[in-house]
């Protein structure tokens, strides 16, 4: 757990010691699930970031264009649950849940087999073909977290 996370989930603590409302406590739960799921977010981040490093330019352009295309939808998830949380959008929160969700889902199954299809049609390296297969992985989970959020949002609405 970073500092801040630690820092969130002792204030919190402190904060139910003294004793709050169901409803006070909900959200404020709500809010440190969050921020734990925003940090597992970052690790998954980092992840990509070695893994990119690691492969020294090898990603065929196919693979180029998928890890780009679930990128940009990962990235559209994330930023549509922390707006989600932010102004408390119900909608927003059903986009993630319900279409974002579901479709970073299926580019990973989609993306997993094209990948495999090439490495058994000898167009990638075995070796480095797992690394590709990782950056989905992490890329999936990213949507899982930002599905979290999403969820979180709509515990804090339905509490209003």
């Amino acid at each position: 757990m970073n500092k801040i996370t630690r820092a969130i989930s002792e204030y919190s603590s402190e904060i139910w010691q003294k004793g709050v409302s169901d409803q006070v406590s909900t959200v404020l739960g709500s809010y440190v699930n969050a921020s734990l799921d925003l940090e597992r977010i970052g690790d998954r981040c980092e992840n990509l970031i070695e893994r990119c490093d690691a492969m020294d330019n090898y990603l065929s352009a196919d693979a180029v264009n998928e890890f780009r295309d679930m990128f940009e939808t990962t990235n559209k998830s994330f930023d549509m649950a922390m707006n989600s949380i932010r102004v408390e959008s119900a909608e927003l929160a059903y986009m993630v849940i319900n279409d974002f969700e579901k479709k970073i889902d299926k580019q990973e199954r989609k993306y997993r087999q094209a990948h495999i299809d090439r490495l058994n049609r000898g167009e990638c390296d075995p070796e480095k073909g797992i690394n590709f297969i990782t950056l989905l992985s992490n890329l999936e989970r990213i949507g899982d977290h930002s599905n979290n959020v999403a969820g979180y949002t709509l515990d804090i609405i339905a509490l209003k």
